[in-house]
């Protein structure tokens, strides 16, 4: 049986035709991608603070609506300066432990001054501040070898990336959470339902269309997928233009299932 081989040259006529819509249409989508393209955080360089400002909103934002996760953002966002060095380090400060199955409130337990005083303020899932403590605990110990601690991850592919970084990160980071992570830093996309349905529109993908339902071995497909078509579309092709594709594809899902 043949395998299935998808045709980026007729991806790219797509492309470009929903492209111009949103540039006609929604012109503001099409800044707000530039906008983060320009952003795109160089990871060989980043020092630990600005690899913390990327890292440690992405739980927020797994299988959660939008305007919800911009809520906790907005909650959180003033108090997690220099945080990584803080949370989950002492028990007596900061700790939050699973101490029982699935994600509800009872299977954790919150210690320390600063988190229970963070936790009754702001009633955030536990489930997702305790996956933010697992994000700061990595950083502590990669700060601990180097002032860079994400120098090396450009020249990584992410069939390896993916799943050590899923390992270092602790327990709740799926693969779309860290490919999230790995967007800001231009170094992926992020295979949420609205890119995913994107690319399937395009006849780029014929797997499945739910996020909940992608294997990591789905992520890092989808990722090449997205790359063969990037290249097609940008010259040169890299972090930046991969940013922009990634908020492209997303508004063009938005525009065609409105």
């Amino acid at each position: 049986m043949q395998s299935y081989q998808p045709c980026v040259s007729d991806a790219v006529d797509d492309f470009r035709l929903f492209e111009g819509m949103l540039k006609h249409f929604h012109p503001q989508a099409i800044a707000e991608a530039e906008h983060l393209a320009a952003s795109v955080v160089d990871c060989e360089e980043a020092d630990a603070e600005t690899v913390w400002n990327v890292l440690w909103n992405k739980p927020l934002f797994a299988n959660a609506r939008v305007a919800v996760s911009l809520g906790w953002l907005d909650k959180l966002a003033p108090e997690m300066v220099g945080a990584w060095r803080v949370w989950g380090a002492d028990p007596e400060v900061f700790r939050i432990t699973k101490t029982g199955p699935g994600v509800r409130r009872d299977a954790f337990t919150v210690r320390g001054s600063i988190a229970i005083d963070l936790v009754d303020r702001h009633r955030i899932p536990l489930h997702r501040l305790h996956r933010i403590q697992g994000a700061a605990a990595m950083l502590r110990k990669r700060a601990q070898s180097s002032s860079r601690p994400f120098r090396g991850f450009s020249r990584e592919p992410l069939s390896t990336l993916v799943p050590s970084l899923q390992r270092e990160l602790g327990v709740g980071w799926g693969p779309v959470t860290v490919l999230h992570l790995l967007t800001d830093f231009g170094l992926a996309v992020k295979p949420d339902i609205h890119l995913v349905s994107t690319i399937a529109d395009f006849d780029l993908w014929s797997g499945a269309r739910s996020e909940g339902t992608l294997s990591v071995e789905d992520t890092i497909e989808i990722n090449a997928v997205v790359d063969r078509l990037g290249a097609a579309l940008f010259d040169p092709y890299g972090p930046r233009q991969r940013r922009y594709l990634d908020k492209v594809l997303m508004e063009i899902s938005r525009l065609l299932h409105a």
